[in-house]
């Protein structure tokens, strides 16, 4: 998320649109994977349900009523969304606070007077009730884990949570319904609010109402609230409510004891990832070839408009600036179906890879560094300010040397300075930036950890969560004597280096002379070769194959894997340098 919001924010991409005959092929197919990397926040949804439902089994296995379970899930869901609508409004990178970082520039100005003080307080102010409706994937993770708390609560009772195979049912029968009934309520709000929502009539969004706007109720307000979730254009918990059950179901499956665990269900929940995809991949060329090719000719400008907003769920149904959405059969479902369909493939990959491996706690000590970003992701996502901060120093100083044509940026005077510090500028400065945004994380995060992240927005609700829900306050716990700013505390040390890694598959479980991993690695090299779309994934196999051969012995299958892998290789980094050196125009063709 981070990687792709920078790129988004610093990358001057009209500047490539407009040039893009020019430019090499590689940048095409960036901007075609970025976007659809872009709309990928369902996998971030899917492993917040997968993470969230281990922890509840955790609770209930260790004997935790399932009243508690409800008020734990319902009081942690009902906090998360009132801190979703603060960080949006308030605090987060585009609320109040991130404008004000946004708009470090201004600042010797707005010192100089106090009509300017007042102007630029007036504009934050303004920002904190326009913005406070904004609905993003963290909205949809809060509704989520309140609604699948008052689902579980209702499948446990009686110990039938103790029923895998009933619960998955449950769980796959109403991921089914959330989908079917996604456009009929969605047309049914559509018709039943006046003028439309979440856009009216001309095409102006309705769903963010600004508070300090006479024309504002109460009612307006509680629309929001409640049809954002079910309709907001980015994200809704229609259709995302599915993905939810998918990460619930596989949550349940790796939470069992081992011996009940199917060694299958990585493959077959990869098949029906693999399905979602293909069905929905062929749906979206479709869908945005109907805008590209007209009677008139090539609409490639509406087809690049319309494939940027892929990530918006609404938009792809009935966004006013997208007719063919009207005559073109519900291009959010196929939408939904590739995007899922790959966060699917991706997280069962991982599982197999590793859990079902036995390298829990490998995995975990290899990747330290990239666990700590999603260790505090809700303040992580809501500090993407610090991003801001560093775009303006990397202005400022790029401008005062005359580098403005070097890095990029756009209306460069002729001594090479450029009047905002915040320009969009070219993919060399964009990598300088990221690497700076990054460095910046890690050494805040490392610094922060030292109090076990107090000041968090994972500790302020972890503090007030201690205080309303009464079964985090049992007597004994570590968190007994301790002042009231340590409740929220996070325990580092014991949750985050010294966790107990679940393993589905320990190391030496399966004797060498089944060749598991080896016949794994085969089969996973052959379709990323045959597939080709999917041939960066050779890159994984081939380290899997080798792996395979110390652990099992060379066979047929790790050798075929790593020739296929090694050819594979050398064919996708043939094709990127293809890509780096040729344009559309030394292919003959323009777009």
């Amino acid at each position: 998320m981070l990687f792709l919001h920078q790129i988004s924010w610093f990358l001057n991409s009209n500047a490539l649109l407009a040039t893009i005959n020019e430019q090499p092929l590689i940048d095409i197919l960036a901007l075609l994977v970025l976007e659809f990397m872009g709309g990928l926040a369902g996998f971030f949804l899917l492993v917040s349900a997968i993470g969230n439902m281990i922890s509840m089994y955790k609770r209930l296995q260790a004997g935790r009523s399932v009243n508690d379970l409800l008020l734990s899930q319902v009081v942690t869901g009902i906090l998360l969304v009132i801190f979703a609508y603060l960080v949006e409004g308030d605090i987060g990178y585009l609320g109040a606070l991130g404008n004000f970082f946004r708009s470090l520039n201004t600042l010797p100005a707005v010192l100089s007077s106090p009509q300017n003080l007042s102007l630029s307080w007036a504009g934050y102010v303004a920002t904190m009730f326009s913005r406070w409706a904004h609905f993003e994937t963290i909205h949809t993770i809060a509704w989520c884990i309140l609604i699948n708390g008052i689902v579980q609560y209702f499948l446990s009772r009686n110990g039938r949570w103790k029923d895998m195979k009933g619960q998955i049912i449950a769980y796959a029968v109403m991921a089914v319904i959330v989908v079917l009934i996604t456009q009929p309520v969605w047309w049914l709000i559509q018709n039943t609010i006046p003028g439309g929502y979440p856009w009216n009539a001309a095409g102006t969004q309705v769903s963010e109402p600004d508070i300090l706007l006479p024309g504002t109720t109460f009612i307006t307000i509680l629309h929001s609230i409640f049809l954002n979730a079910l309709c907001s254009p980015e994200e809704p918990i229609l259709p995302y409510l599915a993905v939810s059950f998918v990460g619930s179901i596989i949550g349940i499956v790796i939470s069992q004891p081992k011996e009940k665990v199917p060694l299958h269900f990585p493959k077959r929940m990869m098949q029906i990832g693999m399905v979602m995809f293909l069905v929905g991949l062929v749906g979206i060329i479709a869908f945005i070839l109907s805008i590209l090719i007209v009677p008139s000719g090539i609409n490639f400008g509406g087809a690049v408009s319309a494939y940027q907003q892929i990530s918006y769920h609404r938009n792809w149904w009935d966004y006013p600036n997208i007719p063919a959405t009207f005559t073109f059969p519900s291009p959010w479902l196929f939408q939904f179906l590739a995007l899922n369909g790959m966060g699917i493939m991706l997280a069962m990959l991982v599982v197999r890879l590793v859990e079902y491996r036995g390298y829990g706690a490998k995995f975990a000590k290899q990747s330290t560094t990239v666990r700590r970003f999603g260790y505090i992701a809700f303040t992580n996502y809501n500090n993407q300010w610090y991003l801001w901060i560093v775009w303006f120093l990397f202005g400022t100083i790029a401008s005062a040397l005359g580098l403005g044509n070097l890095v990029g940026a756009s209306n460069v005077a002729a001594n090479g300075s450029y009047p905002n510090p915040y320009s969009q500028v070219n993919w060399g400065s964009v990598f300088i930036l990221m690497i700076c945004v990054f460095l910046l994380y890690h050494v805040i995060m490392l610094a922060w950890e030292k109090v076990n992240y107090i000041g968090t927005l994972e500790w302020a609700m972890g503090t007030l969560a201690y205080a309303l829900i009464p079964s985090k306050k049992v007597a004994g716990t570590r968190l007994a004597g301790q002042h009231w700013y340590q409740k929220g505390a996070l325990n580092v040390q014991a949750a985050f280096y010294d966790a107990e890694w679940q393993n589905i598959v320990d190391e030496g479980d399966f004797p060498a002379e089944e060749m598991r991993d080896s016949k794994f690695c085969f089969k996973l090299a052959l379709i990323g070769f045959v597939s080709l779309l999917f041939m960066p994934v050779t890159l994984v196999t081939w380290r899997v194959a080798i792996a395979a051969e110390r652990t099992e012995g060379k066979n047929k299958y790790n050798h075929i894997a790593k020739v296929v892998s090694i050819i594979g290789i050398c064919i996708f980094f043939g094709v990127m340098i293809f890509l780096f050196i040729v344009t559309p125009n030394m292919l003959g063709f323009s777009l």
